[in-house]
């Protein structure tokens, strides 16, 4: 069953001339400074809710892109990016081989959020891509026997810190960032 997307081209259908993009996305401004995305093997137990639960107990909203819904038009790589782009930073289970591995390659090209690699063995599942994640830095590999907030703190800040600082140098090169809007 295909929905029929067509009452949202120009010239067609009901418009809601209230709707605006530019108002959209100012609404995911806070939001979005608040979530994390977790990626990993969904199948890698509690590590997976262990991460999430000490991303809250740190104060953030963590989401899987199981969660999010599926748009008719989207890839799985473009909602792989919208998440990306929708979060403070990037957290990565990194205890069991899955997906993860795409997306990693992915975050390393783009460069686009801090990212936290967890891991409870200091070998990783997978050696192919370990050169380039130890090597940037905007990775940061954590390994610990237990994903709890108080391991995770310092990382949290890390990736904080590393984003306002990003905002400072765009806010310098950009004039009108820094203005009231």
């Amino acid at each position: 069953a295909c929905s029929d997307l067509s009452h949202g081209l120009p010239g067609r259908g009901v418009q809601e001339p209230a709707w605006s993009f530019a108002k959209f996305l100012k609404t995911l401004e806070a939001p979005a400074n608040e979530t994390v995305l977790l990626l990993g093997s969904y199948h890698s137990g509690e590590s997976f809710e262990e991460a999430a639960d000490a991303l809250r107990e740190l104060g953030y909203t963590p989401f899987a892109l199981r969660d999010a819904p599926d748009i008719p038009f989207q890839t799985n790589t473009e909602k792989f990016l919208a998440g990306v782009m929708c979060s403070a930073f990037v957290v990565v289970v990194d205890t069991h081989p899955s997906g993860h591995f795409s997306e990693l390659t992915h975050l390393l090209g783009l460069r686009l959020r801090p990212v936290i690699v967890l891991r409870h063995e200091a070998s990783p599942p997978s050696w192919f891509q370990e050169d380039r994640i130890q090597m940037d830095d905007l990775f940061r590999v954590v390994v610990e026997p237990q994903f709890g907030a108080r391991s995770l703190a310092e990382h949290a800040q890390w990736a904080r810190a590393t984003m306002m600082d990003r905002v400072k140098k765009l806010n310098a090169v950009n004039h009108w960032r820094a203005s009231p809007s």
